[in-house]
């Protein structure tokens, strides 16, 4: 187990230096985008990009490995105006703008805490507005683990875009910012094997690395085990048929390999494995899911949206 621990590295991990700065964010735009933040109970403070709409409704956006204001500038403001609700990407800890250790968490429920503390933050803001979470590639493990607890304060509804939920699914994949990981075998097999005997001392090990595109050159981005396993919900496609609360799958597969099925309650859209998550099927299923919770999220005309002020509001 030492050796497994210890040794065979990918050549990868030693040519660049660690990223361990955070991403500038993306310039303000108007009044319709600005950025927030949220402080942790452990006082680390997660920043978000938030597209306003005249609505007490807001879609959580969260991301995959490696990403950052990309995501963001690439769908934002589409997404504000085919919804017609606030939309908020967040930045997970560790990941853009956000505090915390880059690349590992302390537990494997971390995500989920943050993200308590975030829709609880929304929902004071715009009492009783829905809160939506749209989980993207490896963003939609934490997105899909936090809809199925029920000690948290509630989404009502969840969508996974391209979702990677599995290890075997994550392995081969491009990430947000990158070419695909380049994994420590050995080690992640020995953590594995720990893990099984119920041993967890080396979860911080990294297992995974990551050679981003940075307009100051490539670093590498180290991912320990404990914040790869937290990305996987268990029984992923059991949990997801199992959720009372509206449910939107796109994915990359053929309608016959489906492992959801299409019901009142799930909206599924399968496209074939060469087109972009982003494509115009994709935006009329998403307009057609939101569509359901617009009445929910409507302002009277009377009652002022909420803006943070300044722009960034610690929730305190």
């Amino acid at each position: 187990m030492g050796v497994g621990l210890g040794t065979g590295a990918p050549p990868l991990a030693w040519r660049r230096q660690i990223d361990r700065t955070r991403i500038a964010g993306m310039p303000v735009v108007g009044s319709t985008v600005a950025f927030r933040s949220f402080v942790m109970p452990d006082s680390v403070p997660l920043y978000a990009t938030q597209y306003f709409a005249r609505s007490r409704g807001t879609i959580v956006v969260l991301h995959g490995l490696g990403a950052h204001d990309t995501l963001a500038a690439q769908t934002g403001d589409s997404l504000r105006r085919l919804s017609g609700l606030n939309v908020l990407f967040l930045d997970l800890r560790g990941n853009g703008r956000s505090e915390g250790a880059r690349g590992t968490l302390d537990h494997d429920a971390q995500h989920h805490d943050d993200l308590a503390a975030v829709v609880r933050e929304l929902k004071r803001a715009n009492p009783s507005g829905p809160v939506l979470l749209l989980g993207v590639q490896q963003g939609a493990g934490p997105a899909l683990g936090y809809a199925a607890l029920t000690n948290v304060p509630p989404v009502q509804g969840l969508a996974l875009i391209d979702p990677l939920l599995t290890l075997g699914a994550i392995e081969p994949a491009t990430t947000d910012d990158g070419p695909p990981l380049q994994w420590h075998m050995r080690r992640r097999r020995t953590q594995q094997l720990l893990n099984r005997l119920g041993v967890h001392v080396a979860d911080r090990l990294p297992v995974a690395y990551q050679l981003m595109r940075r307009p100051d050159g490539a670093v590498t981005r180290r991912y320990s085990w404990r914040a790869i396993r937290a990305l996987l919900p268990r029984d992923p496609w059991a949990t997801i048929n199992a959720l009372a609360l509206p449910v939107l799958l796109i994915e990359r597969r053929s309608p016959a390999d489906a492992r959801v099925p299409h019901t009142d309650r799930h909206e599924v859209l399968s496209l074939p494995p060469n087109t972009s998550r982003w494509s115009a099927t994709s935006w009329r299923t998403l307009e057609r899911w939101t569509t359901r919770f617009a009445a929910d999220a409507a302002l009277g005309e009377t009652i002022l949206p909420y803006v943070p002020v300044p722009v960034f509001d610690t929730g305190r």
